[in-house]
């Protein structure tokens, strides 16, 4: 079971096999993951409402997806990804947490869309990226994966 808890509401005897730091779309993702695997999680959130600064941003999730782009004759890759961010990043990446973020992010937005998140069936080309490989969420922006998420809990 999942305890979303706020920092701002006092919390005693509260027992967990994993403490959760953060309500953003990671956080919850985290808190997701280890509920799958059976163990009782603490998702904690120093603002008065889930969601971290992810419930502001316009919701972009960055990630190569065949599925999508083939339709559009785009071919992409994790590595082509890589070489964007780290071209992007001017050298002051770190270049190994930005291969992990390249490389998993396909497996990430297809285990989203295995729970039933949705997003819009285009993709689209941010400024500056070389290919079309965005997805916004179908309805909404950053909130979207907060109620999401929130319902689930």
């Amino acid at each position: 079971m999942t305890v979303p808890v706020s920092t701002t509401s006092p919390v005693r005897d509260v027992s967990a096999e994993i403490v959760v730091i953060g309500s953003g779309l990671a956080g919850l993702a985290a808190a997701e993951t280890a509920a799958e695997n059976n163990l009782d999680v603490l998702l904690v959130e120093s603002d008065e409402v889930l969601g971290g600064t992810t419930r502001f941003s316009d919701g972009v999730f960055n990630a190569v997806d065949p599925k999508r782009q083939v339709r559009i004759r785009v071919e992409d890759s994790p590595e082509k990804h890589l070489e964007h961010v780290l071209r992007r990043g001017r050298a002051r990446n770190h270049e190994p947490l930005a291969r992990i973020f390249c490389y998993e992010a396909p497996s990430a937005l297809a285990w989203l869309e295995h729970l039933g998140f949705t997003f819009r069936d285009e993709i689209s080309q941010e400024p500056g990226a070389p290919y079309p490989r965005s997805h916004v969420p179908a309805e909404g922006r950053g909130e979207a994966y907060i109620r999401f998420f929130r319902e689930r809990f």
